[in-house]
């Protein structure tokens, strides 16, 4: 009777330990991160900061929400902060798909990211604008605070996006090496 009792006490507890895990609170900063249409800024949402190019990889938002809380939170103070100053572009430009913005280590070393990239702190993303990508990389390169890999138009690499981030002033082309 006792180890029936014992089993039955066990197996609630995992049963609420599991519960716990789906019902993971995904709202930091006052944002529902776990919500792909929740705006962050006037123009950008929580599946723009996840996506994978094409659609939201949740696989992102988890890998961020399973680092320790005060790296995590710095990792979203970055991304709100990039979103803020991406405002800006999608202002002056229209629409802009985001590529790729949050990288976990993981993902980053598998799309062939740099070791140290800017994707992993959550201000790091790659954009593209369908129509005037010279045009906003000419922009960038003169107006942008922070880093601009340019390749549009790039016959060394024609990979169609163009990287900004929220790190030291600096611009290179893809397809040269960047400056360190």
């Amino acid at each position: 009777m006792v180890v029936k009792k014992i089993i039955v006490f066990l197996v609630l507890v995992l049963i609420i330990s599991v519960g716990s895990v789906f019902a993971q609170d995904f709202v930091v900063r006052g944002y529902d991160w776990s919500n792909p249409r929740t705006q962050i800024s006037q123009f950008f949402t929580v599946g723009e900061v996840f996506t994978n190019g094409t659609t939201v990889d949740w696989a992102r938002r988890d890998a961020l929400f399973a680092l320790p809380q005060r790296e995590r939170d710095q990792v979203i103070d970055n991304i709100l902060r990039m979103a803020s100053r991406l405002d800006a572009v999608r202002t002056q430009f229209g629409p802009l798909r985001v590529n790729s913005w949050y990288r976990d280590r993981v993902t980053n070393a598998r799309v062939g990211g740099a070791t140290n990239s800017s994707h992993i702190d959550g201000h790091g993303v790659d954009i593209v604008s369908n129509t005037r990508g010279v045009e906003l990389e000419r922009w960038l390169d003169e107006n942008w605070n922070g880093g601009v890999g340019k390749a549009v138009n790039r016959t060394s690499s024609p990979r169609g996006f163009t990287h900004v981030d929220l790190g030291r002033n600096r611009r290179w082309d893809y397809g040269t090496p960047e400056p360190r």
